[in-house]
């Protein structure tokens, strides 16, 4: 089964100032820095990363079932962010479907009384924070 979905795309009815805040953190973009998606998009992408878990839970069924229930997870995602009554945190709009996959926004570290345990987990902390996490 290939997980993509047969969602029809809308854009979510935006103010200036959330486009400009979406363009500048959130839309995916190209090595040169130009935005490759629009609003819609994004949501989209969110949406299908995220149903793409319930494939996890459908071992057994069929390709038919399995794409029925991926295209009814993202169809309620991403209805639900266009309409901008559910928003995922900043991570998973940003992450959602790219090669790192951070899509959590927070983290536990185990710290031991070693400098190489502590300076490993701080370098841990800030890849985690430069990719938009904390």
């Amino acid at each position: 089964m290939t997980a993509k979905s047969n969602v029809k795309l809308k854009e979510p009815e935006l103010s200036p100032l959330a486009l400009d805040i979406l363009r500048l953190r959130y839309l995916a973009k190209d090595d040169s820095g130009k935005v490759q998606e629009t609003p819609g998009e994004m949501f989209l992408r969110a949406a299908e990363n995220i149903a793409k878990a319930d494939l996890n839970y459908l071992r057994g069924k069929s390709d038919e079932q399995k794409q029925f229930a991926y295209n009814h997870t993202v169809k309620e995602f991403y209805n639900a962010m266009i309409a901008l009554d559910f928003l995922p945190a900043s991570p998973i709009l940003m992450n959602a479907g790219n090669n790192l996959q951070q899509l959590f926004s927070d983290y536990v570290f185990v710290l031991r009384d070693s400098m190489k345990n502590i300076f490993g987990k701080l370098t841990n902390a800030a890849i985690i924070q430069q990719n938009g996490s904390g």
